[in-house]
C-alpha cells in the first residue's frame, strides 16, 4: 500500500475534499481506502468512527448540524444513548441529505441555536434539550434539565456558571410555540430545579413530589437551632427538617462511610432526621423510597 500524504496519513477518515487537497487523486483514494459513510467521505479500511469523527465528517460534507440524541451525547448529556443513527439538522427548505446511518431532521433552526465546536457545527445545549422533548418523557426532560441550570463547583468541573437558566430554556419554547414534543417541554419547566447534582437525585425528587410529600429543596444548605451550617443534604425540608441523602457508588468506601456517619449523628443532634435512599428504593415506581421519607415526615408532625 502507498504511504498516504501529509496530515492524511494521520487521519483515518476524511474527506474526498481533503483527500484531493492532499494530493491524492480518486483511484488513490480507491484501492487505499474505503467509503463507509456515503458518497465523499473515505474511512481507512477496518476503522470504525466514533459518533464525534463521524459527525465531524458528515457535516463538512453536506453542511448539517448535529442534533437530537447524537448532540445530547456529544454535549455529556446525563442520558444513555439510543441506537439509530446520527442525528442531523437542515432547515426548513434545504434540499434533503440522504446518508446510510443517518437520520436527518428538517426544521426552523435560529443562528444562536448553533454552536460551531470542535468536532463541528452543533445545536446548542438549549435548542438540543427541546429537541429531545420530541421523543423523550417530561421526566428524563426535567433530568436534562437540571443538568444545564445546575451551578457548576468551580474546584471540581472547572467553570462557574451553568449551561442555561430557566429564562434560557422558556426563551426557547417560547421561540417555536408550534415544534412537536413542545407541550412535553412546558410540562417540564415548572418541575426543573437548581441545584440537582445526579440524574438519580433528580428522579428521586420527582417521585416524592407526584406521591404529595411536602416540596424538597435540592442541595440547600441546613442548619443547627443556633443557625451553624451542617451540610447540603441531597434533599431537605426545612419545616419538618427531613433531610433525604441518595447513597450513589461514591459513598462505598470506608472513609466515605465514616464520614457519612459522622455527618448524620452532626444533624442528628440538630434535630434533623435523615433518610438514606439506595438505587433499590427507586426501583419500579420507587414505592420504597417514599415510604421511608413519608415515615420521616409523619414522625415530625406531617399529617398530609
Amino acid at each position: 500500500m502507498l504511504p498516504l500524504p501529509g496530515a492524511i496519513a494521520r487521519s483515518t477518515s476524511f474527506t474526498v475534499a481533503e483527500g484531493r487537497a492532499a494530493g491524492l487523486t480518486d483511484d488513490q483514494m480507491r484501492r487505499l481506502i474505503w467509503c463507509t459513510a456515503g458518497r465523499g467521505l473515505r474511512v481507512q479500511a477496518g476503522h470504525d468512527p466514533a459518533l464525534a469523527e463521524l459527525a465531524g465528517l458528515l457535516t463538512a460534507v453536506t453542511g448539517a448540524v448535529v442534533s437530537h440524541e447524537s448532540a445530547a451525547q456529544l454535549w455529556g448529556f446525563p442520558l444513555a444513548p439510543r441506537p439509530g443513527g446520527l442525528h442531523l439538522l437542515v432547515p426548513l427548505g434545504s434540499a434533503r441529505v440522504r446518508r446510510p446511518g443517518v437520520v436527518v431532521h428538517q426544521a426552523l433552526v435560529r443562528e444562536d441555536e448553533v454552536v460551531v465546536t470542535p468536532v463541528g457545527p452543533l445545536t446548542s445545549r438549549v435548542r438540543t434539550w427541546l429537541d429531545l422533548a420530541q421523543t423523550r418523557s417530561v421526566e428524563t426532560m426535567v433530568v436534562v434539565g437540571d443538568h444545564l441550570v445546575r451551578v457548576p463547583r468551580l474546584a471540581w468541573e472547572g467553570r462557574e456558571h451553568p449551561y442555561a437558566t430557566l429564562d434560557d430554556l422558556e426563551r426557547t419554547i417560547r421561540a417555536h410555540p408550534k415544534k412537536r414534543g413542545i407541550v412535553t417541554a412546558r410540562a417540564a419547566v415548572p418541575l426543573i430545579r437548581v441545584g440537582a447534582d445526579s440524574p438519580p437525585e433528580t428522579r428521586l425528587r420527582l417521585r416524592l413530589e407526584d406521591a404529595g410529600l411536602p416540596r424538597f429543596e435540592a442541595n440547600r444548605v441546613i442548619r443547627d437551632r443556633d443557625g451553624r451550617r451542617l451540610h447540603q443534604p441531597d434533599l431537605s425540608n426545612e419545616t419538618y427538617r427531613v433531610a433525604v441523602e441518595y447513597e450513589g457508588a461514591h459513598h462505598g468506601g470506608e472513609e466515605q462511610m465514616l464520614h457519612d456517619v459522622r455527618r448524620s449523628r452532626r444533624a442528628a443532634e440538630a434535630g434533623w432526621i435523615e433518610v438514606r435512599i439506595t438505587a433499590a428504593d427507586m426501583l419500579g415506581t420507587g414505592y420504597a423510597a417514599v415510604r421511608a421519607v413519608r415515615q420521616a415526615l409523619v414522625a415530625r408532625g406531617w399529617r398530609g
